[in-house]
């Protein structure tokens, strides 16, 4: 295979990685702002949710909180890495 066969793609290489920088910013900005979200509402999150007991509601919260964003952080970090 020549290297010629290569030559249209390298045109379309500055816009495929600008679109893929702008992609990790905007997924860190997106995080950013959720982890500004956790530090905000977290008095009000220890005062209503943390003294209840533990029933599905509590459960559906708690698992939405602290389990689906780490797995959005690791998400992230794997698609700027790439």
């Amino acid at each position: 295979m020549s290297a010629s066969s290569y030559a249209p793609l390298d045109s379309y290489a500055p816009t495929i990685f600008s679109e893929a920088l702008a992609t990790n910013y905007m997924n860190a900005g997106f995080l950013m702002l959720l982890l500004y979200d956790h530090v905000i509402t977290l008095d009000k999150e220890v005062d209503w949710i943390w003294t209840l007991q533990w029933r599905l509601p509590k459960v559906i919260f708690i698992v939405n909180r602290y389990a689906i964003t780490p797995l959005l952080v690791i998400l992230s970090c794997q698609s700027a890495a790439t």
